[in-house]
């Protein structure tokens, strides 16, 4: 492999996989980039080798580590489904108070704590509060 392949690979291929990440309008894209990343690892290990950059060369490792753990996620482990949140999800609004400060509300809060029992609901408001407060920080 020389150079010039190994530093084609990683501006296509290593490129591609990160912005596989971040597309929120399709989420499903995303279990992709780790194949694609996965694929890009020899030429970093490569090109740093090359180049005697120990400690880039030493973190390509951890980077193939952490692709590995994104690879079993999303091709490997069992998809895990929590109906409660899911079921619950239809039933949330946003809401702003007087002051200008956005929460959550769950519609029949009472009706899913009799079906689910009232942890599921106080995890429920904990992770979707936690979910707003950072879209309405960003």
């Amino acid at each position: 492999m020389t150079e010039t392949i190994a530093q084609i690979i990683i501006s296509t291929v290593g490129v591609t996989a990160i912005y596989l990440t971040q597309q929120h309008h399709h989420p499903h894209w995303a279990k992709y980039a780790p194949i694609l990343a996965l694929t890009a690892q020899p030429a970093w290990m490569y090109s740093t080798y090359m180049a005697s950059q120990w400690g880039i060369f030493a973190l390509t490792f951890i980077y193939t580590y952490i692709w590995f753990i994104g690879f079993k996620k999303h091709w490997v482990d069992e998809p895990i489904e929590l109906p409660a949140i899911n079921d619950a999800v239809v039933h949330c609004m946003i809401v702003k108070d007087l002051q200008g400060n956005y929460g959550l509300t769950l519609e029949n809060a009472e009706e899913h704590a009799e079906e689910f029992g009232d942890s599921v609901v106080d995890k429920m408001w904990y992770a979707y509060s936690t979910e707003l407060e950072q879209q309405v920080n960003y």
